[in-house]
């Protein structure tokens, strides 16, 4: 058997022992680990061999090292209850568990929305304000409602986490699911998609409900509409509050909210059935002086 010079061996223990192993789960090539360093997140190869007792030491040094991905501060995960999904032509719903998973030791707040992309486009659904505990989750599961006159086809759903109003996203994830071809499944996406949830569990001991910071009204969907729309609104504390629609001359058409709510997010649903096509104007006011106008638009 052929022996390694000893100033080999003593070139290759000083090379195996100048940097500790990664613990990282790293999927090794057979003979080869890792040495990590941490100040540039990268690692680097190092070739194993065994000396004549049966010993594992460093012979050589790979120079290139191998970029490690941080991880990253949240993490998304749709899960399907009863996959694949399938819509009948004439409109149903289907189920999904989320979770929004937080790896830092601080609760973090962020905005969570739906996006659905089918044939004929899809709606934005959200968005809704949400706090991750540190170090632990936020689930929910969703029901789905999809309206009969979406087209037939294949659809994307997307569930983004982070600022909704900047467009910016940290984590998201998506499912895909199918509503099948009929009579009316090939009409353009024009109205009643909606999203409901409930709690599926607390993780860690951690609550998981979804939690208001501020006052906000948030964006009507559909809007355009015909004759309906639906409104939501977020409120961070019990406190008095109205929502008012108004034509465009400030006359009071409809009083759909008066009176205390308590904290979390309540929706409600205009009818504009008895009135004329035109803009008008949905006033949310809460607390001591809070409140905020949107405009709506009818089309007939």
């Amino acid at each position: 058997m052929k022996r390694t010079p000893p100033a080999l061996l003593a070139l290759a223990v000083m090379a195996a022992f100048a940097a500790p192993i990664s613990s990282k789960a790293l999927m090794p090539a057979p003979g080869t680990e890792y040495v990590a360093n941490q100040s540039s997140n990268t690692v680097t190869p190092i070739t194993i061999a065994t000396n004549t007792a049966g010993t594992p030491i460093a012979v050589s040094s790979d120079p290139r090292s191998i970029a490690i991905t941080p991880t990253p501060d949240l993490a998304v995960a749709c899960t399907p209850v009863n996959p694949p999904i399938v819509i009948p032509a004439a409109g149903g719903r289907f189920r999904y568990d989320l979770e929004v998973h937080n790896n830092t030791a601080t609760s973090i707040t962020k905005d969570l929305w739906f996006v659905i992309e089918g044939p004929s486009g899809g709606p934005t659904v959200g968005p809704f304000t949400i706090s991750i505990p540190a170090m632990s989750s936020f689930t929910r599961r969703i029901r789905q409602k999809v309206p009969g006159n979406a087209p037939g086809g294949d659809y994307t759903h997307t569930c983004n986490v982070g600022n909704f109003d900047d467009g910016m996203v940290d984590a998201s994830d998506f499912l895909v699911w199918n509503k099948q071809f009929g009579l009316d499944s090939r009409q353009r996406i024009v109205a009643d998609w909606s999203a409901a949830s409930e709690i599926v569990a607390e993780l860690e001991g951690s609550p998981s409900a979804a939690v208001a910071s501020e006052y906000r009204l948030n964006a009507a969907y559909p809007n355009p509409f015909n004759p309906t729309t639906l409104l939501s609104f977020d409120m961070p504390e019990s406190a008095i509050a109205t929502l008012v629609v108004y034509d465009a001359v400030g006359r009071e058409v409809a009083r759909l909210v008066e009176g205390r709510l308590e904290a979390g997010r309540h929706e409600v649903s205009f009818d504009a059935s008895n009135l004329p096509s035109g803009g008008y104007f949905a006033r949310f006011t809460a607390g001591n002086d809070f409140a905020q106008t949107q405009r709506l638009t009818l089309l007939k």
